[in-house]
């Protein structure tokens, strides 16, 4: 067996993820019209020669959709270069992905071939893991008091009859169980060194329990004990995900220069900011975001989408971005809210404001 046909037939580990929010990129990739994956900087170079999986982002959950060998890249200087290469990489200026003053990269993709979709649990901006991660088992978490030999003797507090139970434990372990007809589908562990401020250790909800809001009502029921509660920066995919959903944070608008920021707040302190200038297009009340930041433990959890919106949600005309100042990692983000609009003339992307959605500024 030649090297060539090894490679197409090992199942690759690591996947580049395309995004399908504005165009179907994937379906173009596989159906080996668009040849060329475009790229702001040179940031598929670990795949370079390797066989990779394709996965589709943008539309729904992250699915592997088919696999792909990545060749070396090419640089586009100016607009008249990757104008010309339109068939290739099927990115127009109307795209969020139309080049920038800065070029763009191009990364040729041999040799596509379709797969079987499936879900990717694993994280990534660039590149995602393929191999199967599944969740860690927490379903010991829904044990009586004193059955779990990770957290020890614990004493109850409350009766499954009325739907929620609090086991503590000496230690520090804080444990929220919810009951569904006797049963327990949902816990929530919360780890407290003074028993006043408090970390979400670990959450689980039984799968056919999920998406009714159990686990958000026992996290509801222990603030309620603790002057604050922070979530654990060691979270699964799926905890991500939650902390997202269930995190309560502030936007603070403050002046900052000619312009604003607006101060994103998780228990009254600063995780990062969307910073910009008021009206600045004639005939509209809008904001222009010019710089935003976001900690490292926040990202992928969707705040940094929710913030962008309820900033939107402050002017008529809502938010937008020109695509020459943003970077990828930003336009990724803009393209995965439903919001979003683009203006390819004025080479601006737009995220409308959302009638109905409340912000606490």
């Amino acid at each position: 067996m030649d090297f060539r046909t090894w490679l197409e037939n090992n199942e690759p580990q690591k996947g580049i993820n395309i995004s399908d929010r504005s165009q179907p990129f994937t379906d173009l990739i596989l159906d080996g019209i668009k040849t060329i994956e475009t790229r702001d900087s040179r940031s598929l170079n670990s795949t370079i020669g390797k066989r990779v999986g394709i996965i589709r982002t943008g539309k729904g959950p992250a699915t592997l959709v088919g696999y792909a060998t990545i060749g070396e890249p090419i640089f586009y200087r100016n607009q008249r270069e990757f104008d010309r290469d339109w068939k290739r990489h099927r990115v127009g200026p109307e795209s969020p992905f139309y080049i920038g003053s800065n070029g763009k990269w191009g990364y040729p993709i041999m040799n596509p071939k379709r797969t079987k979709p499936r879900p990717v649990a694993s994280r990534g901006i660039v590149i995602r893991n393929l191999a199967e991660s599944p969740e860690p088992d927490l379903a010991y978490l829904l044990g009586s008091a004193g059955s779990i030999p990770q957290i020890g003797p614990e004493r109850q507090v409350g009766d499954p009859s009325h739907g929620s139970v609090k086991f503590l434990s000496p230690q520090g372990s804080y444990r929220y169980v919810q009951y569904v007809d006797g049963n327990p589908a949902s816990a929530l562990q919360i780890v407290s060194r003074d028993g006043i401020n408090g970390q979400v250790a670990n959450v689980y909800t039984l799968p056919e329990y999920r998406k009714q809001g159990l686990a958000r009502g026992l996290l509801d029921r222990a603030r309620k004990g603790f002057e604050s509660i922070t979530h654990s920066k060691d979270l699964s995919g799926l905890g991500a995900i939650w902390k997202g959903k269930v995190l309560q944070f502030k936007l603070r608008k403050t002046k900052a220069g000619d312009g604003f920021a607006y101060k994103i707040l998780v228990d009254n302190k600063m995780i990062g900011h969307i910073s910009g200038f008021e009206n600045d297009v004639p005939g509209k009340n809008c904001f222009a975001i010019y710089k935003t930041e976001i900690n490292q433990e926040f990202r992928g959890t969707g705040l940094y989408q929710k913030a962008v919106q309820y900033v939107a949600n402050n002017y008529k005309d809502g938010a937008y971005v020109h695509t020459w100042d943003s970077s990828s990692l930003l336009k990724k983000a803009l393209n995965k809210m439903p919001t979003m609009t683009t203006e390819p003339e004025k080479k601006r992307i737009w995220i409308k404001p959302k009638i109905g959605d409340n912000n606490e500024i």
